[in-house]
């Protein structure tokens, strides 16, 4: 509680100081193990993973939990990343977005009209709450190389967000106000559809051809993104097996650690 509590005072400090002009600040978790983000795939993609033969994989320091059932199907598909930043607005207490490490790496084989064989990684997601985008730095084969900070998801609606939860709290000193697990709005991301820079790079690292090209194209819903503050005594098993659907969670213990004194950011993710 003592490092909270200090994080808190700097954030209390910065928040003064800055009130005459709007900037971001952003928190660098010392360490995320107790903040993941997953995203989990619907089933649509599922089953088009199932078709061409895709094999998911860890892309570290994230985690690819892909499950199957007995014939060999996929029956959920979840990659976690550990929280690796948080910006937010000083002047109105808005988060503004989030930063992740690390991601997944798909793999296709050869198949007659669906993809020469060829491999992706997502990596180093980050989403952007205003305008309901996930970026990520991508991997590919076939002369894509690596792409930085490329918009590859919209989400069509989103719930929650908003104020910091400390963010208009009178108490003094103000930690008084919150608890660890309250750091983050919940943030809902759903419907969230591949842009077309996005399909373009998949299609090129994947080496899709005619079928595997179409089959992407049909896709308009790839899952949903959630963002809470509820702390998951599982979480940590979950995040190493990729079970959780689409989620960042806080738990007390490491968030109370976790969380560095806030800076004035360079940059926005």
């Amino acid at each position: 509680m003592k490092h909270f509590a200090k994080c808190a005072a700097a954030a209390a400090v910065l928040l003064v100081a800055g009130s005459a002009s709007a900037a971001d600040l952003v928190y660098s978790p010392h360490n995320a193990s107790g903040m993941v983000g997953v995203l989990s795939f619907g089933s649509d993609w599922a089953n088009s993973l199932d078709i061409i033969r895709a094999v998911m994989t860890s892309y570290a320091p994230g985690s690819a939990g892909p499950v199957k059932d007995t014939d060999g199907f996929f029956t959920r598909i979840d990659a976690a990343a550990p929280l690796t930043s948080l910006v937010y607005d000083d002047v109105t207490g808005a988060t503004t977005s989030l930063g992740f490490s690390g991601g997944f790496t798909l793999t296709l084989p050869p198949l007659k009209s669906v993809s020469s064989g060829g491999s992706l990684t997502v990596t180093d997601m980050s989403i952007d709450l205003p305008s309901r985008t996930v970026y990520a730095n991508l991997i590919g084969g076939h002369g894509l190389g690596t792409l930085s900070h490329v918009a590859l998801w919209q989400a069509a609606t989103l719930s929650g967000g908003g104020q910091m939860p400390w963010f208009t709290c009178s108490a003094a000193p103000v930690w008084d106000c919150m608890s660890p697990v309250q750091y983050v709005p919940a943030v809902t991301l759903s419907g969230l559809d591949m842009t077309v820079e996005g399909r373009a790079a998949f299609n090129q690292g994947l080496g899709l051809l005619t079928l595997g090209k179409s089959g992407l194209d049909s896709l308009t819903d790839f899952g949903t993104l959630s963002v809470t503050t509820v702390p998951e005594p599982a979480s940590h098993a979950l995040m190493g097996m990729g079970l959780l659907g689409l989620s960042l969670v806080a738990k007390r213990r490491s968030a109370v650690r976790g969380l560095s004194k806030p800076e004035r950011a360079d940059h926005v993710l």
